[in-house]
């Protein structure tokens, strides 16, 4: 009883941490995935705007600039866009915007620095948010920087959905492996048991037979 209770232990819990760990590894490059896809996306539709906020900038001002980004916002359904100036100043912003980020990411710092895009998480006052960010120029210098805001929540919710599939798939597993592997242990020792149950009816009854081996192969 003993050594089945070790070996039952012993194997559920080798078969459990192995399925917890190919199950940890497959959801996490799942959500590693919609991370990358919502980069790519978001940073195309950065590109997208940039080109017509730079001439809009240039030439008609902030009023036409505001117009822009807030139909450009309805039509892509996104959280949020706002444009910063080189000194990471807020120079137009969707009406939306206030509520969720009140100070300048650093994100939108650094584009302007170094003149490259780059996508970013962040906190804001309604949760986690995705951000993108595209330096925008003027005459080939830089002029400030456009971020892009998406809601991320639903990557979380995707992942959170993944590991309670993948969890309950760790217990039909687990269970499944352990329950069969049981099975064919208590059949093999049975069959064992029988044998030496026989020799020994036989020993009483006066009948002079060998030893079973238990230890061959059925």
């Amino acid at each position: 009883m003993r050594l089945t209770y070790r070996l039952n232990l012993s194997l559920t819990l080798g078969v459990a941490t192995v399925s917890l760990a190919v199950a940890f590894y497959q959801t996490r490059m799942e959500t590693r995935g919609l991370e990358r896809d919502l980069d790519n996306r978001s940073l195309l539709l950065a590109e997208t705007l940039a080109r017509p906020a730079e001439t809009l900038l240039q030439s008609n001002g902030i009023p036409a600039v505001q117009q822009l980004i807030e139909a450009f916002r309805q039509q892509q359904q996104l959280a949020g866009i706002a444009i910063y100036d080189t000194a990471g100043m807020l120079m137009a912003a969707t009406s939306n915007l206030e509520s969720r980020i009140n100070t300048t990411p650093v994100a939108v710092t650094r584009a302007v620095s170094d003149g490259n895009a780059r996508a970013a998480s962040i906190e804001s006052g309604r949760g986690r948010m995705h951000l993108a960010v595209m330096p925008l120029r003027e005459n080939g210098t830089i002029a400030g920087a456009l971020a892009l805001l998406h809601d991320s929540g639903y990557i979380e919710s995707q992942a959170v959905s993944l590991w309670r599939r993948a969890f309950l798939g760790v217990i039909i597993q687990t269970a499944f492996i352990v329950s069969i592997t049981l099975l064919v242990v208590q059949w093999g020792m049975s069959r064992r048991v029988r044998r030496m149950a026989d020799w020994l009816r036989e020993l009483r009854q006066g009948k002079t037979v060998q030893a079973p081996d238990v230890s061959e192969s059925d």
